[in-house]
């Protein structure tokens, strides 16, 4: 088993209202550069830090399709889905889930594992807690777990006080970072931009969505769970750019 694992953030599959031009720079990133990696370094697991899909309650099926066929078809190892907001269809249960609802035939085959309640898993030689978003059905076993897990780390999909949810905008409210004061590393999806302090982590969404993520840097992680490092690598497809047309009059555009 590879001593290696990717890490994502959210990646909200049918973003932009289902649009094929982000659709397109998404899977593109997979495809071109998160794939031929796995493949040539023998990585066997991705670890996906929630909101999956993006829309809570439908789906488009042609968007849909293309994930299917230029993705799911073709994973290189077991994908660790973690419940986010944007994937569970009522606000305090997780039993109904777009990833489960769409993706079964991913599940049966091990391909993909979705976690809506908590659960210790090793990678490696590093054990590391799974916790999706806490809501009110399971928010009990969620708080048990991270007091009482022997994990050192916990990856999850969590809104704490005091991060940016995107570059400059920053959170106020929600779970204090107290709570995790256990972890020797916490890494955590739902804001989308990277940020970090002592011990928690938000890696950001891989890829631009909104002109927000303009010139923010995005990509995705490899863990090494012998060494517990997490390396960046930037993803260097973008769908924003800006020229400055300063000094040309309206006559001549």
């Amino acid at each position: 088993m590879s001593k290696k694992a990717i890490v994502v953030g959210d990646l909200h599959i049918g973003a932009r209202n289902a649009s094929m031009v982000v659709c397109n720079n998404q899977l593109r990133l997979f495809e071109e550069v998160v794939f031929p990696y796995m493949k040539k370094h023998k990585i066997e697991h991705i670890i996906q830090t929630g909101d999956l899909f993006d829309t809570r309650k439908f789906s488009n099926h042609v968007i849909l399709k293309e994930w299917k066929d230029r993705f799911f078809d073709h994973l290189p190892g077991t994908l660790h889905v973690i419940l986010g907001n944007h994937d569970i269809a009522t606000k305090n249960s997780v039993k109904i889930n777009t990833p489960e609802l769409l993706l079964n035939e991913y599940i049966e085959k091990d391909l993909v594992k979705v976690y809506s309640f908590p659960e210790q898993v090793k990678f490696g030689k590093l054990d590391i807690l799974m916790v999706p978003w806490i809501c009110l059905e399971n928010h009990m076993e969620c708080e048990t777990m991270m007091e009482q897990t022997s994990a050192d780390w916990c990856v999850g999909h969590f809104e704490i006080d005091g991060f940016e949810m995107h570059r400059g905008q920053v959170h106020s409210g929600g779970m204090t970072s107290e709570l995790f004061k256990s972890f020797d590393q916490v890494i955590s999806g739902h804001f989308h931009t990277k940020s970090e302090s002592k011990n928690i982590s938000y890696i950001g969404t891989p890829y631009e969505m909104t002109w927000v993520d303009y010139d923010d840097p995005k990509g995705f992680y490899v863990l090494d769970t012998q060494k517990r490092t997490m390396e960046f690598i930037r993803n260097t497809f973008t769908l924003f750019n800006k020229f400055n047309i300063s000094g040309i009059t309206g006559k001549e555009l």
